[in-house]
């Protein structure tokens, strides 16, 4: 059974369970949305598109970009910064991967620390650090395609169930560390 699947599974029943209200909570995401699109994610899984040769995208990663935007409450600032954070650590993961460091699984546990990375750094703006979180598996390809294309002239872009693994690793990671970071905060304050 493909990895993706069965995290998505795991985060179903966790969800359902009750185990990740309080995190859902922290980011803006109640537990009928965040059921609503892991079910979204795994039932587009299955539909790959050939848009050409050089172009292949599976229907469920293509969707999990916009659901986190379309879910988390926003109060919309800080825009430019999630912009900038999303280009950075694409970069930075797709030169990563280009070197051979990490690549496949291992490249979901790398975007999930740059997830969490950006979700401290947009300590306001948890919803972008939302979509940054699953937007670095795709953009990173996307970079990666770019660079292979400037240094031997020609590449092709495939973003594949394991992309929305990696999509799913770095929303989840996000989440908590959202999470951690809000309950460390309100014990900051109470503290005081």
């Amino acid at each position: 059974m493909p990895e993706y699947i069965v995290f998505s599974i795991c985060l179903i029943i966790l969800s359902v369970t009750g185990v990740l209200k309080s995190p859902c909570r922290a980011v803006g995401l109640s537990m009928f949305e965040l059921l609503y699109m892991l079910l979204c994610a795994l039932a587009l899984s299955v539909f790959d598109m050939t848009l050409s040769v050089e172009l292949k995208v599976n229907a469920g990663a293509a969707v999990m970009i916009f659901l986190p935007a379309l879910l988390v409450e926003e109060n919309r600032e800080n825009q430019g910064g999630a912009v900038a954070a999303l280009v950075l650590f694409s970069a930075v993961i797709a030169l990563v991967e280009r070197s051979g460091l990490v690549y496949g699984s291992d490249n979901g546990l790398f975007s999930a620390l740059m997830a969490g990375t950006s979700a401290v750094l947009l300590n306001e703006s948890r919803g972008c650090a939302c979509c940054i979180a699953a937007g670095i598996p795709v953009f990173s390809r996307v970079v990666g395609c770019f660079i292979n294309m400037a240094s031997v002239g020609y590449s092709s872009l495939e973003i594949g169930p394991e992309v929305l693994f990696s999509q799913l690793a770095a929303l989840s990671m996000a989440i908590v560390i959202i999470w951690i970071h809000s309950l460390c905060s309100v014990a900051g304050a109470d503290a005081k």
